[in-house]
């Protein structure tokens, strides 16, 4: 099993305009709603955006695993991202990898 963190990508960018659409006064949402949205959006850009591995970084552990001669179940891609990983193998409620993704992400 191959899980890569965030991969530098387009999908951000084209987040924009959802981010915009749902943002707008336009949108049926409340305004705590939108701030909460605001908060979170701009927290995840600065935390993921310094972890970004590009596609081939991704494309070499692939390679890695497939050539292994005895390769293991799991494969993070990108250690920074250990301890969701840790996280989510440890508790099967969820409960700590959703606290570890609310600091990170909504304090």
């Amino acid at each position: 099993m191959i899980e890569p963190g965030p991969v530098g990508t387009s999908f951000l960018a084209n987040q924009k305009d959802y981010i915009k659409i749902m943002q707008s006064s336009d949108a049926d949402i409340d305004d705590e709603t939108k701030q909460l949205l605001t908060n979170a959006t701009e927290r995840i850009k600065a935390h993921v955006v310094t972890m970004f591995q590009t596609p081939d970084e991704v494309a070499e552990v692939i390679r890695e695993v497939l050539l292994a001669d005895k390769p293991h179940l799991r494969y993070q891609t990108n250690k920074m991202y250990a301890s969701a990983a840790k996280a989510k193998l440890v508790d099967p409620t969820g409960d700590k990898l959703t606290e570890l993704m609310y600091q990170r992400f909504f304090q």
